[in-house]
């Protein structure tokens, strides 16, 4: 396992951030937990390390896939704004344009050492913990209510 670095650290805070300010904006973010609870339930399970062990290893695909659509969608502004810039009638925009397009390297570089340097297995194993105690407290609040979900997952309470 990698450190707890600053990349790490970073990356927690901000998706915590961002599902904290959508819950308080009443708008929660999915999360993929909330599904791999579902379906342990469905199948009568417990978190015993085995399931555990797999539900992190989904939520670490997660991750991964969200930072990296995060990443691509950075990458993809920045060269929005130098295409703006360079098609500028503007001899300054063009002359910003062609210095970024020297820094896109750099630019690069430095999102794959922080992507390389990210522990997302530590980022998923919080998650799942997040998750866990969320659902563990939610489960006091439930009422007899029974989602439509969880009816198509277990016939017998239909």
């Amino acid at each position: 396992m990698k450190a707890v670095n600053a990349q790490t650290k970073f990356l927690l805070d901000k998706i915590r951030t961002r599902q904290r300010d959508a819950a308080e904006a009443g708008e929660p973010l999915t999360s993929p937990f909330t599904a791999l609870e579902i379906a342990r339930k469905a199948m009568g399970r417990e978190w015993d390390e085995k399931t555990k062990s797999l539900a992190i290893e989904a939520l670490e695909f997660w991750v991964v896939s969200l930072v990296s659509g995060m990443l691509t969608t950075v990458m993809n502004e920045i060269s929005d704004v130098g295409r703006f810039a360079a098609n500028s009638e503007d001899e300054v925009g063009k002359s910003a344009a062609r210095e970024l397009a020297t820094s896109m390297k750099f630019v690069e570089e430095m999102f794959r050492m922080f992507a390389e340097g990210v522990d997302f297995g530590y980022v998923a194993e919080q998650f799942f913990e997040d998750g866990r105690k969320a659902s563990e407290a939610a489960s006091g609040e439930k009422t007899a209510e029974t989602s439509a979900f969880e009816k198509k997952c277990r016939p017998s309470v239909n």
